[in-house]
């Protein structure tokens, strides 16, 4: 993946941030939540927008939009949770893995044309 993907490109605008499972994840949660991630909680793939990441003390502070240099529209970062690609996700099955990663995957695709046409 390019940075440009994930619009890395403009650190104050993120498009994106992909979450590993059961790694970084479930530790982004408890940071954000001040308790454990559930298993009722816990789902793979896009994430509510809720959780997206990048205004979390802008949020709990009641100030709109991200501060100095910030567009008022910009909603923070969307998370996609997948699994990791180490053996910490050994017990889940390739069809398994190929599902969870196929809507990141389409995304991506759908991103780079969206790029290519401008």
């Amino acid at each position: 993946m390019l940075a440009r993907d994930f619009n890395l490109t403009d650190p104050l605008h993120p498009s994106i941030h992909p979450s590993v499972h059961p790694s970084i994840h479930p530790a982004i949660w408890k940071a954000r939540h001040k308790q454990a991630l559930s298993k009722r909680d816990f789902k793979y793939g896009w994430q509510d927008e809720s959780e997206n990441m990048g205004l979390w003390g802008i949020r709990s502070q009641g100030i709109e939009g991200g501060g100095e240099g910030v567009e008022d529209n910009w909603k923070g970062a969307r998370v996609f949770v997948a699994t990791s690609t180490s053996g910490l996700a050994a017990s889940t099955k390739p069809e398994e893995k190929e599902a969870i990663w196929k809507p990141f995957g389409e995304w991506v695709k759908k991103r780079r044309e969206e790029r290519a046409a401008v």
